[in-house]
């Protein structure tokens, strides 16, 4: 049986938009690259076709080949709150940046460029950083940050009186926002001023933090934010007297650092972790309740 050949227009209607996208950066490569053999090639016009005749091809391959429409899945990422302005600080520079050095002398096309391409770079790094993914949350008492736990102790808190210490270390490729390990309504929140000290070090006992103080059903609670090296900032999206479920966001430690959790001893069961064992905040179980 003879199959029915699908026009022009169908075919390109049937494209994704990561194909149709591909496909669009080749032609327009194409078109340039032509335009600039006829009046010479420049810098620039080597930088455009390369870059854009690369980037077609790979959403192409990503599109047709794969069948994944990456550009709805980029329109679906989350920033952080308290975030995108660092994301803008980096694009827009690099923006005029590209515009200017096509338009200054040659001299100076060469380091402009280089520049914007690294404002760039680290514009594709903040996404990443601050990216802030929806998650299904778990059972039990959840992990507060996306990390490593360095740290499982029993000790007592002048807070919480005998207590389990449960400490994730969280690396600048981790999510770094926050977020609420059982229910709860805050009752006292401080901020302390310090150094910033690599989280991973028993120095940093003297670095920044924000101290956050809960009362649930399981008892008194309590959340350390610690800054680190990196990390210069902590941003509270909670305060006093916020009746907080779990799995909801509580705050982000910019460019990761350390969370530490001292719970209850007498309304643990069981801790469901162990040290060096990677968890993700809101998802992962770190510790069983008592009935």
């Amino acid at each position: 049986m003879k199959k029915n050949k699908e026009s022009l227009p169908k075919k390109i209607d049937n494209m994704n938009n990561s194909t149709f996208t591909g496909f669009v950066l080749i032609v327009i490569s194409g078109l340039v690259s032509f335009l600039s053999a006829v009046h010479g090639w420049q810098l620039h016009s080597y930088i455009f076709v390369i870059t854009s005749f690369l980037i077609g091809i790979i959403l192409v391959i990503i599109g047709q080949i794969f069948d994944i429409d990456i550009l709805v899945k980029l329109k679906k990422i989350k920033i952080a709150r308290g975030c995108i302005s660092w994301i803008y600080a980096s694009f827009f520079p690099g923006l005029i940046l590209l515009l200017i050095s096509q338009i200054v002398f040659d001299k100076y096309e060469s380091v402009l460029i280089f520049v914007s391409m690294i404002l760039f770079i680290l514009t594709v790094g903040f996404l990443v950083f601050f990216r802030d993914p929806e998650r299904n949350i778990g059972k039990g008492i959840v992990a507060v940050a996306d990390g490593k736990i360095r740290e499982i102790s029993e000790l007592t808190d002048k807070d919480v009186g005998k207590s389990i210490l449960i400490s994730t270390f969280m690396n600048v490729h981790n999510v770094h926002v926050n977020r609420m390990p059982f229910d709860g309504k805050i009752i006292k929140m401080e901020h302390k001023h310090g150094f910033h000290l690599p989280a991973f070090k028993k120095e940093s006992e003297k670095n920044e933090r924000t101290i956050i103080i809960i009362d649930s059903k399981i008892g008194i609670y309590k959340i350390v934010l610690i800054a680190g090296t990196l990390a210069r900032r902590i941003v509270p999206y909670v305060k006093k007297n916020d009746t907080i479920k779990k799995g909801e966001r509580i705050g982000i430690i910019r460019l990761g650092s350390r969370v530490d959790i001292y719970l209850p001893k007498k309304s643990i069961k069981k801790v469901l972790v162990e040290k060096k064992d990677r968890v993700i905040a809101g998802k992962d179980s770190i510790a069983e309740i008592n009935d």
